[in-house]
């Protein structure tokens, strides 16, 4: 998705997704000189004081998606020095979506998981750690190999890239007397208050160094070696509501901005204008000699040769009485399901989840609704044997995967 932010004499410039929502909002923030009161406004609910106190002479240094090799690359890394010269650094990870939604099971760690929020927390924190213990002769930014062995990993993290070391770790980033790592999301409260009771396997994986050799596998990220209430009250919160109460019409954020309705256009309940109600799949082997089969055959042909799933944006996976695309969060995102009443009149049902952007222009006209699949909402185009050509299916599947694979980036 393409925004069109501002032009002036002949110069006009785009943001992009949320990469470009970000961008805009730190042009914003040091334009009207509320960096400060931005940092004012994340809350630590695990804190005495759930908001820090820092003047309005607070110098703040903004670090745009740097890249820490085996660390990660944080949205945005906030350094913020007191005129007492205390030094604070916050990790920042933003999505324009909700936290849930964000978010993956840790004890899992399915493909795709450092791409999603508490992965990526989880990333920064080894990261502070790294940080904490890295020294001004040191030649590479590496973490403490008990940190590495309370991960299951046998060789620690490292960051080695010279220009890195130097203009960002060594100036900014060490000897700090605290990092903190905030998420910016569009929930409509806190979301750390909840999550430690309703699903903690949403939390960051936040792990205790060992002394001995490396966890086994099976458990090394087990729910009772998360040592997150030991660390909660150096993560907040801030949400997109917050930033639109600052900012206002920012000259930059009220363009970039148009991204962030589009995903809540997408994501909100009801997104695709009604209800669904769940159905149950019958196995793909009842339809044995079917058109149901051989439609099904040359969907699945398509969809494993097209250029998103061949480039790993996506994953395919056969299933009993359906198929999904799954995508890095490990969402299913696209179904191929088994005809079901009242929509058995067709041989395969194409569905697409009510949380991306659906079918594109040419499609959707013939969508059929939504139901509901383990409780996940999926928009549907039924499809006969023999009415779609080939190149017609190719267009239909192609379409649909290019069109929802810029908002999961």
């Amino acid at each position: 998705m393409t925004i069109a932010a501002e032009h002036a004499d002949g110069c006009e410039i785009h943001f992009y997704g949320e990469r470009g929502l970000v961008n805009a909002l730190f042009l914003d923030l040091r334009a009207s000189g509320a960096m400060p009161e931005f940092l004012r406004r994340i809350e630590f609910v695990f804190r005495d004081r759930t908001h820090l106190d820092l003047p309005d002479t607070t110098e703040v240094v903004v670090i745009v998606e740097a890249g820490f090799a085996e660390f990660g690359s944080p949205d945005a890394i906030l350094v913020a020095t007191t005129p007492d010269g205390t030094r604070l650094v916050f990790f920042l990870e933003a999505k324009a979506g909700v936290y849930r939604n964000e978010a993956q099971d840790y004890t899992k760690r399915d493909r795709g998981f450092n791409s999603t929020i508490n992965g990526q927390f989880t990333l920064r924190y080894r990261l502070a750690r790294a940080l904490r213990e890295f020294r001004e002769d040191h030649s590479r930014l590496v973490e403490p190999q008990a940190f590495a062995s309370a991960y299951g990993e046998q060789n620690p993290r490292r960051l080695s890239k010279p220009e890195n070391l130097k203009h960002i770790v060594r100036p900014h980033l060490v000897g700090a007397s605290s990092y903190f790592f905030v998420a910016l999301t569009d929930d409509a409260a806190n979301v750390w208050r909840g999550l430690e009771t309703e699903n903690p396997r949403l939390l960051p994986f936040v792990a205790e160094p060992t002394t001995g050799p490396s966890i086994p596998p099976q458990s090394d990220w087990a729910l009772e070696r998360n040592a997150w209430a030991s660390h909660r009250e150096d993560f907040g919160w801030i949400g997109f509501r917050e930033i639109e109460a600052l900012l206002g019409g920012g000259r930059f954020f009220r363009h970039a901005h148009q991204f962030l309705d589009a995903k809540r256009r997408v994501s909100a309940p009801g997104a695709k204008g009604r209800a669904f109600i769940n159905i149950r799949t019958r196995p793909w082997n009842s339809y044995s000699g079917r058109p149901t089969i051989r439609l099904r055959d040359r969907l699945r042909s398509i969809i494993k040769e097209s250029t998103p799933v061949r480039d790993g944006h996506f994953s395919y996976r056969e299933e009993t009485g359906s198929d999904s695309v799954i995508d890095l969060r490990n969402q299913r995102v696209l179904k191929l399901i088994t005809p079901v009443p009242p929509y058995d009149n067709f041989d395969v049902l194409f569905g697409v989840s009510v949380d991306t952007s659906g079918f594109p222009e040419a499609f959707r006209l013939g969508s059929q609704g939504v139901i509901g699949v383990q409780n996940r909402g999926f928009e549907i185009v039924g499809i006969s044997d023999g009415v779609f050509g080939d190149d017609t299916l190719a267009e239909l599947v192609r379409d649909t995967l290019a069109n929802i694979v810029d908002p999961l980036e």
